[in-house]
């Protein structure tokens, strides 16, 4: 024989307990909506932090190959606008993902300097936001003044 239901303390005590512990039943679909609504807000915020660290990472590496560029570019005997361009390519091939690379390299002999400017792409997960890292750095040519 089958027990009759019996109501809650709760809910008899208080009007309209049955609609509570009713809601109170259907809250694991509730949370089933919630999820769904928070799913493509986590997937934004998780793209951009991956973008973040694609860009900083890609930044941190141009930063580096001008500096060895222009290590290599200045040195005395070197060809500025073939070693240090060279040099900067292979340090951003070696530590980086970027694509779409662009080394520029300007001597200026009357001052004595050379000017190398390295640009790449950063990787994307998140488009639209930006990925170009430009850097430019200037040192003074090792050379031999009669």
């Amino acid at each position: 024989m089958a027990r009759p239901r019996q109501r809650h303390a709760a809910s008899a005590a208080v009007p309209g307990g049955g609609l509570r512990s009713r809601l109170a039943a259907e809250d694991g679909a509730s949370q089933v909506v919630q999820l769904v609504l928070l799913m493509p807000l986590l997937a934004l915020l998780l793209a951009l932090v991956l973008h973040l660290g694609l860009f900083l990472t890609t930044r941190q590496a141009v930063i580096t190959a001008t500096a060895e560029g222009l290590k290599e570019a200045t040195l005395y005997g070197a060809a500025p606008t073939l070693d240090g361009e060279a040099r900067a390519r292979q340090v951003l091939a070696d530590h980086s993902t970027a694509t779409g690379v662009t080394v520029q390299t300007q001597v200026d002999d009357l001052a004595g300097t050379i000017t190398l400017t390295v640009r790449a792409d950063a990787p994307s997960v998140a488009p639209g936001l930006p990925r170009t890292i430009r850097h430019t750095a200037t040192g003074t040519h090792e050379r031999w003044l009669p």
